[in-house]
């Protein structure tokens, strides 16, 4: 894919007005697209103060907000909503601003894509999920691989986070020519200046970085478990969630008290800087099915 060396406006929708991992791809693409002489103007949900809007504050990036309706959890009935939605604020909005493109962040925001379709504007989708196997996204009566036609149906371009989410939705699909596969978080002074790893010694301690709130998507007992079969065998492991919400279950606190791990795993919330958080060795643990 390459963009156009005229100057565009380019509309970028955001699922979420926080900061997790699909925003901070948001963030490091508005940053390559600014890099090519781009404008970009960020729409995302309406709200206050919130860690994205205040670092795209900090980047003298525009932003606007939409309200918005997510396609997870009930499906069905988010689609009833947004068919009778009023669009002409929006639609105004991106006429406005002389937009030239839209790309919404995240499969789980459908109004960028709707709205593209209504001004005739081209639109490029930025997909980092998997729906259709998503325990948390019930289909609510949808038919398999709906998510993925929606994509293909309403999208000029998909760009997907991984080889692994492209080859998915690539089952259902017939779009090869229409991809790209953008990796969230490469940078381009890391791609020039990445070591290998320091691996280690057996008496060092070592930080597993869960990051994201625990749900049974990232599968944070799988974190627990491979944490108590490090310790067994003897290394100075640590657990750490970082971000998100504590486990409102109860499913954790259980399982840490059966394997003796309480004192070995801690909840902390919104951490700016984990690798400065830590002593030792940190390392960023991806358990997510």
């Amino acid at each position: 894919m390459t963009l156009n060396k005229t100057s565009k406006t380019i509309a970028l929708f955001s699922h979420s007005p926080n900061l997790g991992g699909a925003e901070t791809a948001l963030v490091n693409l508005v940053k390559l697209i600014s890099a090519n002489g781009h404008k970009p103007i960020v729409f995302m949900p309406r709200a206050k103060n919130t860690p994205l809007l205040n670092v795209f504050n900090s980047m003298d990036v525009d932003v606007e907000f939409f309200e918005k309706h997510s396609n997870i959890s009930n499906t069905a009935a988010n689609l009833r909503d947004l068919s009778s939605r009023n669009w002409t604020l929006l639609e105004n909005l991106l006429r406005s601003k002389s937009c030239h493109l839209v790309i919404s962040n995240s499969a789980t925001v459908l109004e960028g894509a709707l709205i593209a379709a209504r001004l005739e504007l081209p639109h490029i989708w930025s997909i980092h999920e998997i729906l259709q196997i998503n325990p948390e996204q019930p289909v609510g009566g949808l038919a398999d691989g709906a998510f993925a036609r929606w994509f293909a149906a309403l999208s000029d371009h998909l760009i997907f986070c991984s080889k692994t989410t492209k080859d998915f939705h690539q089952i259902l699909l017939s779009t090869e020519n229409r991809t790209t596969i953008l990796p969230p978080f490469l940078e381009l002074e890391m791609a020039t200046s990445m070591k290998a790893p320091r691996l280690p010694s057996a008496n060092e301690r070592l930080n597993l970085m869960f990051i994201g709130a625990p749900t049974v998507r990232k599968n944070p007992i799988f974190a627990i478990e491979v944490t108590a079969a490090l310790r067994a065998r003897g290394r100075d492991v640590y657990l750490n969630f970082i971000g998100g919400s504590n486990d409102k279950t109860g499913v954790l606190d259980k399982l840490l008290k059966r394997r003796g791990l309480k004192a070995y795993v801690n909840f902390l919330g919104n951490v700016s800087d984990p690798y400065k958080f830590f002593s030792g060795k940190a390392i960023n643990f991806i358990c997510a099915k």
